[in-house]
């Protein structure tokens, strides 16, 4: 192309890009000052399509507004719940239904069914509520819902519009008859408010779950069909793309805390996800069943050389998905793939569940009734289907803490730790379970009767092993190792420090992801004449009869499982440690399966104990102390 031709290509592109942005904000204009709905050009760039998109501007009205606060959490706060107007209470503890009134509207903008954002207006609900607190309250009554300050969020004003409380992780989904409904949304303290209480680290801290249903002047007749023709043969790969926020759900003060992440996703493979609710009436494709995601998560502390797992959650079933940022899909129960195929969007569909949404205990079942390493629930004989008839249950609820990962307080509170929350989607063929789990770093700290946990530095895609030992550069006499046994993953990560007078401490942490045999035995070789003492072992539960125990042979250290149900289980960490007079060396760690199949004893590389104690003295190491001069 000649010179003129590249600048009369580049002209014409940039008067196009001019006029598409002066048509958005006169779109927006008419929509802020003079409340017209119409159609405005969404920037396609941020939504996966190429060229620009119609975006039309609707009102939702009308709406019913539920809001289920947490009630362990307010006592905790020291905050109580009052009823400004009588009858807005329902049946459960918490919950108070609002409506809307008349002519208030919230606007928002849709792509056909495809929610985009909400753009200005707001709903004032008839009646409210009251936090109180010693020393202060304030008042909702006749509160607002209000678009929020980022993308998709809500904030709800006083009357002095001051945002009190803010929304954000929604499940939104346009109905066919063109109703706005939103589900699950997390509510949180704002700064405002946390201020208010003197407790200003409490802002963002999550209260209540916030439910809308409302009319719009959407046309069914214009809503359109979103994206269309599931493409099921290539490949399912989910990726974990961060966990946004984390709190605590209820305590028991000095004894326990429940602690519940978020977690965002998006597809990055080539092939639909199916994301059909538990119990869906009809098999569906591709499995001919009601085919679902499940999300794990733990937490665990790094301390004096050692990674431990402390806690884990049970098993969530996922239930549907938002469809985020992959135009023109919308919310519903298949996660479309970034083909660009016709009928599919440019860029794979993001979804989100929020902490309130991941601690119901409708969606929680134990671990035990999928297999991990292809995702399979055994539903005949769960907890939602004891009796095998395909009509699903609700279990009954011990108490707050059932089905939900509760932390001991004392392992949250040791000086010198630093404490880790990993999640993991268990996704059906997914060809890579690595880029589907992720972690943060956290700092808890208790505040009055509420644990805050900050986060420190990003998200981290990966194991959370690759955290403590980092494959690519593990440093020095470490060592992370990852076996694919086909038929699940196995872990082996291994520290070795020099503790002088000839002796090393090799900690190790042993990581089952997906290998449904689990493991029963862990041993690792000790050469002959050395000696191994000081054995350690760590798992996440509280019960001692389930701890392993070790022994020294001539040959080996081993550890043992005490019973089947004592072995290590998939989506867990076991942590082991002794002391040896031998200098670490490469060699096998031998972990024996459970349930002897196709994989009954698997050899992972590991730093070990091998080589003679030719220096004992401290020579091959960095400690210099037990090195002596002597002068005559």
């Amino acid at each position: 192309m000649s010179g003129a031709a590249k600048v009369v290509g580049f002209s014409l592109e940039c008067a196009m890009r001019f006029f598409q942005l002066w048509l958005r904000w006169v779109g927006v204009f008419l929509v802020l000052v003079l409340g017209v709905s119409g159609p405005v050009l969404a920037d396609s760039a941020q939504e996966g399509q190429v060229g620009p998109v119609e975006s039309r501007v609707w009102t939702a009205q009308d709406a019913q507004i539920v809001l289920r606060f947490n009630m362990d959490l307010l006592a905790d706060l020291g905050l109580r719940l009052v009823e400004v107007e009588e009858g807005s209470f329902g049946s459960l503890a918490g919950e108070m239904t609002f409506h809307s009134l008349s002519p208030h509207g919230l606007r928002f903008s849709s792509v056909g069914r495809s929610f985009q954002d909400f753009v200005s207006g707001g709903l004032r609900v008839q009646g409210g509520f009251s936090l109180r607190w010693a020393g202060g309250e304030v008042s909702l009554e006749q509160f607002e819902v209000r678009r929020g300050s980022t993308p998709r969020t809500l904030s709800l004003v006083d009357r002095a519009g001051r945002e009190l409380l803010m929304a954000n992780l929604m499940h939104l989904f346009l109905e066919e008859d063109g109703r706005l409904r939103i589900t699950y949304m997390d509510v949180r303290l704002s700064q405002l408010f946390a201020n208010l209480l003197g407790m200003p680290k409490r802002a963002g801290l999550g209260v209540a779950s916030l439910e809308l249903l409302a009319s719009t002047d959407l046309p069914a007749s214009t809503m359109g069909t979103g994206c269309t023709n599931p493409t099921w043969t290539g490949i399912i790969d989910v990726a974990l793309t961060d966990i946004p926020q984390v709190g605590q759900t209820v305590r028991e003060a000095g004894v326990r805390v429940v602690v519940t992440p978020s977690a965002a996703l998006m597809n990055v493979g080539t092939a639909e996800v199916p994301w059909y609710q538990k119990f869906t009436a009809n098999p569906k494709p591709p499995y001919n069943n009601d085919q679902h995601p499940f999300l794990v998560w733990a937490m665990y502390r790094q301390m004096d050389g050692r990674l431990e797992q402390i806690a884990q959650s049970a098993l969530k079933h996922a239930f549907a998905t938002v469809n985020n940022n992959c135009l023109p899909c919308v919310a519903g129960h298949i996660l479309w793939a970034g083909t660009g195929a016709p009928g599919h969007p440019v860029s794979g569909c993001t979804d989100v569940y929020g902490k309130i949404t991941n601690e119901k205990r409708n969606f929680l079942g134990p671990r035990h009734e999928i297999t991990a390493h292809t995702g399979v629930w055994q539903r005949c004989g769960s907890i939602f289907d004891p009796d095998c008839d395909g009509v699903e249950d609700i279990p009954p609820v011990i108490d707050a803490f059932d089905r939900r990962m509760a932390v001991v307080e004392a392992d949250l509170d040791l000086v010198g730790a630093r404490y880790f929350l990993d999640s993991w989607y268990v996704v059906r063929d997914d060809v890579n379970i690595f880029n589907t789990m992720g972690y943060r770093e956290l700092d808890p700290q208790l505040d009055g009767n509420v644990w805050n946990f900050s986060q420190v530095g990003g998200f981290h895609q990966g194991s959370v092993v690759d955290g403590w030992v980092d494959t690519a550069d593990p440093g020095r006499d470490a060592m992370n190792v990852t076996s694919d046994t086909g038929v699940g993953h196995l872990q082996v990560a291994v520290r070795v420090n020099y503790q002088g007078g000839g002796l090393y401490r090799y900690e190790y942490a042993v990581m089952n992801h997906d290998f449904d045999a689990q493991v029963r035995s862990v041993s690792v070789p000790l050469p002959a004449g050395a000696t191994a003492n000081s054995l350690t072992f760590h798992d996440p539960d509280t019960d001692p009869t389930t701890d392993w125990t070790g022994a020294v042979s001539a040959s080996a250290v081993t550890w043992q499982a005490p019973s089947a149900g004592a072995a290590l289980d998939w989506g867990t960490l076991f942590s082991f440690g002794f002391s040896a007079s031998a200098p670490p060396e490469t060699l096998s760690m031998t972990l024996e399966a459970q349930e002897h199949g196709s994989a009954p004893s698997i050899e992972v590389a590991t730093l070990a104990p091998g080589r003679p104690a030719l220096f004992a003295d401290g020579f091959e190491s960095a400690d210099f102390s037990a090195w002596a001069m002597v002068v005559e």
